[in-house]
């Protein structure tokens, strides 16, 4: 049981890992036109609903590595990580309303260009948020 907890919760890191590489695939929506840009948004729609089923398997194989473990962590070190997957999950919720409004309608160049410098600032936020939980899960 405890092999197939970790096989998923280092499966769903991966996951969430990938959304390093957010920042870099948003720069592109500001370059490609209005009938590209629909399905790409809707891609990385879908690409930010992984990221929420991936935090989800996150916290419910962490907790279930929390509890089966013999020498329990710091009551700090389960709030940092709870506080840093929380803050996570709202980031990529707010790339997603923006995104879903940016694929929603037909919006003026400047509307679009100031949704996308959004989602730009979230998924940035997010890879940092990313970069120091894994430094606060691997250090406890």
């Amino acid at each position: 049981m405890l092999h197939a907890l970790v096989f998923l919760h280092v499966f769903s890191a991966l996951l969430l890992g990938s959304f390093l590489a957010l920042p870099l695939m948003i720069r592109r929506l500001e370059t490609i036109s209005n009938t590209e840009r629909h399905g790409y948004v809707k891609a990385l729609n879908s690409f930010t609903r992984v990221g929420h089923y991936a935090l989800i398997l996150l916290l419910l194989t962490g907790g279930g590595l929390i509890f089966s473990s013999t020498n329990k962590p710091s009551t700090l070190w389960v709030l940092a990580a709870l506080i840093l997957l929380l803050m996570i999950s709202a980031f990529i919720g707010m790339i997603s309303v923006n995104l879903k409004k940016l694929a929603g309608n037909k919006l003026e160049t400047a509307l679009a260009i100031r949704h996308v410098r959004r989602i730009s600032n979230y998924s940035w936020i997010t890879a940092v948020s990313i970069i120091i939980a894994v430094i606060v899960m691997t250090n406890r």
